[in-house]
Order: C-alpha cells, then sequence, then structure tokens
C-alpha cells in the first residue's frame, strides 16, 4: 500500500464515516442470517478493498487481537494489557460470493485462535519477512457502561481512544448503535481526499454484502482507485512489442537472452521470435480466450515462445519444464484457458 514508507508514529489525520442506526442493524443482520461475528464481515471487506488497490488476489493485513485466549482459566479477571497484532491473509476467488469468502475466513480465523499471543517479531522471523503488512484493521470491542457494577457518582460512556501506529492505514471499527468506521491514515503517505475514498468504498462494499450477498466478487464494480501520496511510478507509452523492437533496430548485435555458454542477440533472437509466430498462426486461428503454450527447457529456448505470443497477438503462459525435458509445442487444437 505504501512501499518504503518510514515507520514512523505520528498522530494520524483521520476519516470517518457513521452509519445511521438502521444500515448498522441492517448490517448486523445481515452478517447474523449466514453465521458471521461482524468483525468477520469487516475483515472481508477490507480485505477486498486491498485487492482492488494493490490489483492482487493474496492479500495480508494486520489485525489486533484481545491476547485472552478462552481456554485460559481467568483470563477475564487478569489486569494487563494483553492485545496484539497478528496478519490476517485473505485469498480472494472471485468466483465466491460474500458469504462464502467470509464463511472460509472466519473458520481460518477461528483455527488460529490459540496462536494469537504470539508476538508479531516472532511471526516476522518464522516467515522470513522483515514487513508482514502496512495496514491494520482494529474492531473495538471494549465493554463500556455495560455488564459493569454501578459506581455511586460514576459513570461510564463510549470513547475514542486517540493513539497513533507507524501503518499508513488504520481501520478502526466501533460496533454501537451506529456503527462508528474511522480511517486512521498518515498525511505523508495517504491524502485527505484519498483517505476518505477509500473509506468511502469500505461503505459502498459494506452495502453490497448487505444487499447483494450472492453476487460473485469478481462481478463487483470496481471504481477508479484512488490516488496515492508521493507516487513515483510513471508508465511509459507504447507497449513491450514496441520496446523490444525498438531494442533490435536500435542494437541488433547486443547479446538479449544468456543461459550458460549460449547467447543470442536481440537480432537473432527477433528472428526466432518471428518464425515460431508463423509456425503457431499457421496451426489455425487463436481465439479470444484460448491458448497455446510452448514448453522450452533452456531460457535461450523459452524467451523466443513468450516474445512470438505479442507477434501472434495469442497469450503466453508459463509452465515449467523438468531438467532435461525436450520442448514441444501443443497440438493444433485449442484448450480453454484456466488460471
Amino acid at each position: 500500500m505504501a512501499p518504503g514508507a518510514p515507520a514512523v508514529a505520528a498522530l494520524p489525520e483521520v476519516a470517518e464515516i457513521v452509519l445511521s442506526e438502521p444500515d448498522s442493524e441492517r448490517l448486523a443482520a445481515a452478517a447474523r442470517a449466514h453465521g458471521l461475528t461482524l468483525n468477520t464481515v469487516v475483515q472481508g471487506v477490507w480485505a477486498l478493498v486491498l485487492v482492488e488497490l494493490t490489483g492482487r488476489t493474496d492479500v495480508v493485513f494486520g489485525a489486533t487481537v484481545s491476547g485472552r485466549p478462552a481456554g485460559l482459566a481467568g483470563v477475564e479477571e487478569m489486569v494487563g494489557l494483553f492485545i496484539n497484532t497478528v496478519p490476517v491473509r485473505v485469498r480472494l476467488d472471485p468466483a465466491q460470493t460474500w458469504p462464502e469468502l467470509l464463511r472460509r475466513l472466519q473458520r481460518e480465523q477461528a483455527a488460529l485462535l490459540d496462536h494469537q499471543h504470539v508476538g508479531l517479531a516472532d511471526l516476522q522471523r518464522l516467515a522470513g519477512l522483515p514487513e508482514l503488512f502496512d495496514t491494520l484493521t482494529v474492531f473495538e470491542s471494549y465493554p463500556a457502561g455495560h455488564g459493569l457494577p454501578e459506581v455511586p457518582g460514576l459513570s461510564i460512556g463510549g470513547g475514542i481512544p486517540v493513539d497513533a501506529t507507524h501503518y499508513p492505514l488504520s481501520l478502526v471499527v466501533v460496533p454501537q448503535a451506529r456503527l462508528r468506521l474511522r480511517l486512521e491514515h498518515r498525511a505523508d503517505r495517504y491524502p485527505p481526499e484519498a483517505a476518505a475514498k477509500l473509506l468511502g468504498r469500505f461503505r459502498d462494499l459494506l452495502d453490497a454484502f448487505v444487499t447483494a450477498p450472492d453476487t460473485p466478487l469478481g462481478r463487483l464494480a470496481v471504481p477508479d482507485a484512488p490516488p496515492v501520496a508521493d507516487n513515483p511510478m510513471r508508465v511509459p507509452a507504447g507497449t513491450l512489442l514496441d520496446e523490444f523492437a525498438a531494442t533490435v533496430a536500435r542494437a541488433p548485435r547486443e547479446v538479449a537472452v544468456r543461459c550458460g555458454a549460449e547467447s543470442v542477440t536481440f537480432a537473432g533472437l527477433a528472428d526466432r521470435v518471428d518464425r515460431l509466430a508463423r509456425v503457431l498462426v499457421s496451426r489455425g486461428p487463436v481465439r479470444s480466450g484460448w491458448w497455446r503454450c510452448c514448453c522450452r527447457a533452456r531460457w535461450t529456448r523459452w524467451w523466443p515462445g513468450w516474445r512470438c505470443c505479442g507477434r501472434a497477438r495469442c497469450t503466453c503462459r508459463w509452465i515449467p519444464a523438468t531438467r532435461g525435458s525436450g520442448s514441444t509445442i501443443c497440438s493444433p487444437t485449442p484448450v480453454p484457458w484456466r488460471w
């Protein structure tokens, strides 16, 4: 979400949406109807926001947990701060509906309840990664005035804690009669208008879960991604094929691919690409939604197959070959594309 952002804790800016009581009740009722906790719905919807922003179907974010396992006798009477932050991984299947995704997520998280005490530093060490996520979800389920003993002259009401994390984005959900949605964001990474659009999209997806739960997730309308502050990415004009042709014209004798002792120049690679593309085209029309594949054991022989796909106007997909295997071109009978 914010690669390279320094881990600096500072008081965040806040975008906030407070649902009406009827909308809050409809959301809670929809969660109950599908056997889901509201926290699971929040996590699943946030995962989909990240999927839309990153273009990935496998995302990870952090979640703050109580750190008080139900199996520990007397844990409810222990004094102290037990909360922990753990990673939540969500893998999206576009063919699944909201209930299918959320029930799977709830099962996966329930299976990890006995391990929520493991520290984040230990999890990073076990995963072999310096950073597992850079966004956080917090479901504020602290008791405030409910089930607490009465004390003369003292009343306890709801409130919003003011704190800070180093994460660029932290989603805080407060389950009151009117559900409160807060997106705390670092202004150096996300300007207010971008954070407001993100939170608005989160609200829209909550509504989609309530009103159309059986819609396949891959068919949800995706708006334009909000702008991110200080994004250095610039997309050049033209295509990869254009760049390849320009390089062939500019430096035909330079080495394009090297594998062991064998090397191929750009001119030689272009010649191989053209010849292989003609072979593929001669084997029949390539329709949209179909693919042919070339299986090459050596890099210097695999690259022409990859490059020729653009010339033949078909899709090329990498299929690993075993060491020492030969090279083949698939049968002229098209095979349905499958991810």
